[in-house]
């Protein structure tokens, strides 16, 4: 499946697996409370203002597992044996 010139493409700037996850379940079930749409906006403003946390928080990201793939490995494994 491409995302090329999607909305998914302009905006994924994701660098893991879960985090392309994510931001595509954001794009398709937006948030219509207006309180957690805030606070999700708080929180972007908050990690944009903090440029060097968020660099190194990327990096550090960009090294971790995708804990939600391989966790579905294990209960698939554990499902057929």
């Amino acid at each position: 499946m491409t995302t090329e010139g999607s909305l998914l493409e302009w905006v994924d700037h994701t660098k893991t697996l879960f985090g392309k996850r994510m931001i595509r379940k954001w794009l398709l079930t937006p948030l219509l409370d207006s309180t957690k749409i805030n606070e999700r906006l708080d929180a972007v403003q908050d990690m944009m203002q903090m440029n060097w946390y968020t660099d190194e928080f990327r990096k550090r990201l960009s090294k971790c597992i995708d804990l939600e793939k391989q966790l579905a490995r294990v209960f698939v494994y554990s499902v057929t044996n």
